[in-house]
């Protein structure tokens, strides 16, 4: 009997791919040029002297942005400064005991990583869960030197044109 189910079974899993493959090809989409020309802005910022929320308001400010938080991390990847979220947004209640997040270690993190290899060029790396708000998003890294030490300046970015839901996610 299980034999004889085999066939329809297969052809279920195949049609949820397809299904799938439909559903995700906006993330595929993402602008990456637009995402680094984004950050790019925001990091003149603190190279200049200026600080987190003047960075996060360039970002924030970019013409097209869809940005959803900035934040940064030392060369070791703790954050000592809380993360800067666009107004209206923040973190769902499942994620709340995770806020505030200063003393976060990033250094895990294949953005961390991928960002601090390259000093002053952009690593885009996604997507992944946000912590700022639950939803897919992209991360936009890059490592600066100002004030005497290497930073790691990021910016959490949704897939263009807005969020999406995951089809085997569960709701609730």
């Amino acid at each position: 009997m299980a034999c004889l189910a085999a066939p329809a079974l297969a052809q279920s899993m195949w049609r949820r791919f397809a299904d799938y493959q439909r559903s995700t090809e906006i993330i595929e989409q993402v602008n990456f040029g637009a995402l680094s020309h984004t950050i790019l802005r925001g990091a003149r910022v603190p190279t200049g002297g200026g600080t987190l929320e003047a960075a996060a308001e360039a970002i924030f400010g970019d013409n097209g942005s869809h940005a959803q938080r900035v934040f940064t991390a030392d060369e070791h990847g703790e954050q000592h400064e809380p993360s800067i979220a666009v107004p209206g947004v923040g973190p769902p209640a499942r994620l709340a005991p995770f806020y505030p997040d200063t003393d976060s270690n990033w250094s895990r993190r294949e953005y961390f990583r991928r960002g601090l290899a390259a000093l002053g060029r952009v690593a885009v790396t996604g997507p992944h869960d946000s912590l700022n708000d639950g939803e897919l998003c992209y991360t936009a890294a890059i490592a600066l030197d100002y004030g005497g030490a290497t930073h790691v300046l990021y910016a959490d970015f949704p897939p263009e044109p807005g969020p999406r839901e995951r089809p085997w996610r569960v709701p609730g």
